[in-house]
């Protein structure tokens, strides 16, 4: 059976899961085994489910913008990526709330 490897920007991954098939997790960069890695890395994903489950959302964000994609082996995968890095999901961590930011700011306390 013919597999590639799956990047995911998500946080938590997504369930992938076309008709019967079996359904496959994959990682999102919150479950990533590589440091400073923006995205997951799930290996081993049978390329039917995925190119089944890539023609049923072919007209989703996370096709088209990339958020999810597959290739060939895991360095290229993991190339991907990193080219990658600065893309934007939407689900980005928000910046930390320092002591010496003013009341108002990223939703600090005004009392």
């Amino acid at each position: 059976m013919s597999t590639v490897t799956i990047g995911c920007k998500l946080p938590n991954g997504i369930h992938m899961q076309v008709g019967d098939s079996p359904r496959v997790r994959i990682l999102g960069w919150n479950n990533n085994e590589i440091a400073g890695l923006s995205h997951g890395i799930t290996r081993e994903v049978p390329v039917s489910l995925w190119e089944a489950w890539r023609k049923e959302h072919a007209d989703s964000k996370l096709v088209t913008n990339g958020i999810i994609f597959a290739e060939e082996s895991e360095k290229r995968a993991k190339d991907k990526a990193k080219d990658n890095k600065e893309q934007k999901s939407g689900f980005e961590q928000l910046a930390q709330i320092k002591e010496t930011d003013k009341a108002g700011v990223l939703g600090k306390s005004d009392v």
